[in-house]
């Protein structure tokens, strides 16, 4: 068999190849070549420190007056049912209320239905938004009786709204039970 390379001659191949590479690469730098394509963006970093708290800034306009606050007005009663009698001899039904404005004039019905309203008496809160009004009713009420003043009329029977209405806004409203014969137990 024939050997085509002999040792001696691969080797001088070998050199031959390896002096042209040196040649080839120890020549003058060519010219830059165009940029290329901008890649993809990499992850951002990791944050920074705080920065120092800055100055404090200027005061601001004054906001819009708000509306009034309405104080949370209440009644309760005493009994909460009320018997039709005879002017010589009514019933009495105390309101007392509370939450209203100082001095406001406190005006308390009987709400009969959505369309009926009968006006028992008004009455003026005290310094601290309170007040007391005992109210008599009779079937057949006449002027000035009893020391506080009016007899009011019997507004009939029924389970009833007794509601005070300020002139100032406040509202309170509370149930009372109107009986011709007798109250429930």
């Amino acid at each position: 068999m024939k050997i085509f390379w002999s040792s001696k001659g691969m080797l001088v191949s070998l050199l031959v190849a390896l002096v042209v590479l040196v040649a080839a690469c120890s020549g003058s730098q060519g010219t830059a070549g165009e940029r290329g394509a901008t890649g993809p963006q990499g992850v951002a970093g990791a944050q920074g420190p705080a920065g120092e708290q800055g100055a404090t800034g200027p005061q601001g306009i004054q906001g819009a007056a708000g509306s009034a606050a309405i104080a949370s007005a209440s009644i309760v009663t005493s009994p909460m049912c009320v018997l039709s009698t005879k002017r010589e001899d009514p019933q009495t039904l105390t309101v007392w209320g509370s939450g209203w404005a100082s001095g406001e004039l406190v005006l308390i019905s009987a709400v009969v239905d959505a369309d009926t309203s009968k006006l028992l008496l008004p009455i003026s809160a005290n310094e601290s938004g309170a007040f007391e009004l005992p109210i008599a009713f009779a079937s057949n009420p006449t002027t000035a009786q009893n020391g506080s003043g009016e007899i009011a009329k019997f507004p009939g029977a029924g389970l009833l709204t007794l509601a005070a209405e300020g002139l100032n806004g406040g509202m309170a409203t509370a149930p009372v039970m109107f009986v011709l014969d007798k109250c429930p137990a």
